[in-house]
């Protein structure tokens, strides 16, 4: 009994130290936020505004890029499980396909949240202003707009994607 107690303690430790962790982002990064309009594939633009009171993930990711493929069902699980609690998935996709080629990827691959392609990669505005270097990069804006966690993955994004949702009392 005892040896359970330690894990739950060490398992809560080690969780509130990776959302700590996580926590420290640049503080320009919040500007950035706060300045940005995309339009996604469907036609739809997307501001700060339109996200107000929202826990957003930025997802930077390419098609040629395998481990942002590995990504792609710990995505849909977020997706599925807290898309309608509060929870925004964007895909930006830093890729060179053209914009048939990738919306026919998206639907072969059931990639269903929305996608900002952004065919200059690396060099678009939109990356530079979140400093992407290379993919896969994760951006985690809390349900005030401020950037609170980058390159976060599987079960670290999972459990801090949860813990905001819970924090900001999104219904």
């Amino acid at each position: 009994m005892a040896v359970l107690r330690l894990r739950g303690a060490l398992r809560g430790g080690v969780l509130a130290l990776i959302f700590a962790f996580a926590l420290a982002v640049p503080a320009a990064a919040d500007s950035i936020w706060r300045s940005e309009e995309w339009t996604d594939l469907t036609g739809r633009t997307w501001t700060a505004d339109d996200l107000e009171g929202r826990v957003v993930l930025l997802d930077f990711w390419a098609t040629w890029c395998a481990p942002c493929l590995a990504e792609l069902p710990d995505l849909r699980e977020l997706d599925a499980a807290y898309g309608e609690r509060g929870l925004v998935i964007v895909g930006i996709a830093l890729d060179a396909l053209e914009r048939r080629d990738l919306r026919s990827f998206l639907l072969r691959h059931d990639i269903t949240w929305p996608q900002v392609h952004e065919r200059a990669g690396t060099q678009s505005d939109i990356a530079r202003r979140f400093g992407v270097e290379a993919v896969p990069v994760t951006v985690l804006v809390d349900s005030a707009g401020r950037v609170v966690a980058r390159d976060l993955r599987g079960k670290a994004l999972g459990a801090t994607v949860k813990a905001l949702l819970r924090s900001s009392a999104v219904p």
